[in-house]
């Protein structure tokens, strides 16, 4: 326990991500030691299986479409005009990519951020779990979870933290710039500013430092700041190309 008091009882963290199946996340102190180490245990497997039927699904789509367009032309060519063909094929072209969205997306298992204190993987600090999926229509949600099984926090959507229903925290960019750049953010508590993550400029690694000298009563539990940090910047690393 004094170990991981001794982890989180800071305001800067400097964090760098690696890989990216899976991508790694390492959190260095002052002295560039590693102090905690998180994973996003993907499985690969079950991506591209998923993928692959999310595709296959919308080539079912189109051929569906396709065959019931050619039975239309040809038996009710006097009775079905033109332009119903063209709408019928024109849903096609929005429905499918949903569908096939859908489709995988519910193929897809659970991947959780967990934290370790160490690269062995041998205490065990805390875990982000999927609780709602994202979708076409729905954001995201998960659950920070102590090494005890105890829910920590819920963080929603886009970065919204929360705590038995009350918003805890939430995370911004400073800039339409800095967020065109996904350079600079902000870590709100009501309308406060307690912390500051900054993306430095490295063409090989996503390294980040987390400044929160601006929370100097530790109000928030840093395994929960640690936790929708990850989320954010996990977002920002899988829609680059990573390393």
């Amino acid at each position: 326990m004094d170990q991981i008091n001794e982890v989180l009882d800071r305001d800067t963290f400097f964090i760098s991500i690696r890989g990216y199946f899976p991508p790694k996340v390492y959190v260095y102190d002052e002295k560039k030691k590693i102090i905690l180490y998180a994973e996003k245990l993907v499985n690969l497997d079950n991506n591209l299986f998923a993928a692959f039927m999310g595709m296959l699904s919308i080539v079912l789509v189109f051929i569906f479409v396709m065959v019931i367009t050619a039975f239309l032309s040809v038996k009710y060519e006097t009775l079905v005009p033109g332009f119903i063909i063209d709408i019928v094929i024109g849903i096609a072209i929005v429905a499918a990519p949903i569908i096939g969205y859908n489709v995988a997306n519910s193929l897809l298992k659970a991947q959780p951020i967990v934290a370790w204190l160490n690269v062995n993987k041998k205490q065990h600090l805390f875990e982000v779990l999927d609780d709602v999926r994202s979708g076409f229509f729905s954001k995201p949600a998960y659950k920070v979870i102590d090494n005890d099984g105890q829910l920590l926090a819920t963080i929603k959507g886009d970065c919204l933290c929360y705590i038995n229903g009350y918003l805890l925290c939430r995370i911004k960019s400073d800039s339409i710039i800095h967020s065109f750049l996904n350079r600079r953010f902000l870590i709100v508590k009501d309308s406060n500013v307690i912390g500051i993550l900054t993306r430095e400029f490295n063409i090989f690694r996503s390294n980040y430092t987390l400044d929160m000298s601006g929370d100097l009563q530790k109000s928030i539990d840093r395994r929960i700041i640690l936790s929708i940090v990850f989320i954010f910047i996990l977002s920002i690393y899988h829609s680059s190309s990573g390393d």
